[in-house]
């Protein structure tokens, strides 16, 4: 193993590799550098959406599956704990080289199953049908688990001569792992022919590149965000013909005035958005002629 000793120090991101680091301990701590910085960017990325989607669950994940075969068309379907029925999510299918998003939660379980021919799905009670000798053929197909990561995807490929297939899940460590690996083979194989000089200065540079990729994009990320929210406060504000959306929940509100203890009449109430921080409630009849007359009476000598 081939011995390194060197110190990266990358804003708020601090790696201190020590003598006599394995090239495993390496890939390790580079995996780990790049796994903050993802996760940095998904928590800037995903700020917006949990302020103004409070009551999202918690375990919810968007999930975009990748057909990267040359020929199978697939359809998505959720197993069905613990029962293993097969329960159809799309009426959609999926095209080679097509992708589609779905939303599920964590540790659900997905089968992307082949459509090609006469075939069924591999529940119980088909596969009990196959194994007593029926005549049905069990379809092909590539299952995953839905991880507690962001941004996953799911990329569907071939798996060797027979048409079956395989599921890769790709998340944020993956990734990392997928660019730790890169950087230390291609610095050690390029030490090795001569070029760079050294793996610390290799590793520095390739290192120092990457990190200054993930903070471009974290800037360009928070622009669009302060961008996008000016642009759409001042549509919604400046556009008459929007359409009132649909309220959350509906209730009824009255009050009891307190110098004479008269019960007022109920007033129907539309919660159109509410969170701690806003909250859009619209009271109906909230005030009828008459009373407004009355606080104009009020009020009229003091605007005089």
């Amino acid at each position: 193993m081939m011995i390194l000793q060197y110190l990266f120090n990358f804003n708020k991101y601090s790696i201190h590799i020590q003598p006599y680091i394995t090239l495993t301990t390496l890939t390790l701590i580079l995996t780990t550098l790049f796994l903050n910085i993802q996760t940095t960017t998904t928590t800037m990325t995903t700020t917006t959406t949990t302020t103004t989607r409070e009551h999202h669950h918690p375990l919810s994940r968007p999930i975009t599956i990748s057909n990267d075969t040359p020929s199978h068309i697939l359809s998505v379907y959720w197993i069905s704990i613990p029962s293993g029925n097969y329960v159809k999510q799309s009426s959609d299918l999926l095209y080679p080289l097509g992708k589609l998003t779905i939303n599920s939660y964590v540790g659900h379980e997905f089968a992307l199953v082949e459509v090609e021919g006469p075939c069924v799905v591999s529940s119980p009670a088909n596969r009990r049908k196959v194994e007593e000798g029926g005549d049905d053929r069990l379809c092909k197909e590539a299952r995953f688990v839905v991880s507690e990561s962001q941004n996953q995807v799911v990329e569907i490929t071939d798996d060797g001569e027979e048409g079956e297939m395989k599921a890769s899940l790709i998340d944020d460590s993956s990734r990392s792992s997928r660019a730790a690996d890169a950087i230390v083979a291609s610095c050690f194989s390029g030490v090795a022919a001569g070029s760079p000089p050294s793996v610390e200065e290799c590793v520095h540079s390739r290192v120092s590149s990457e990190v200054s990729r993930l903070n471009a994009r974290l800037a360009l990320e928070k622009e669009i965000r302060t961008s996008m929210a000016s642009m759409l406060e001042e549509y919604t504000c400046d556009d008459p013909s929007l359409n009132t959306t649909s309220p959350v929940s509906s209730d009824a509100w009255g009050y009891v005035r307190v110098a004479d203890g008269v019960k007022e009449r109920q007033r129907d109430v539309d919660v159109l958005f509410d969170t701690e921080r806003v909250k859009i409630h619209v009271v109906h009849d909230f005030i009828s002629p008459e009373e407004c007359a009355a606080v104009e009476a009020v009020t009229r000598k003091g605007l005089a």
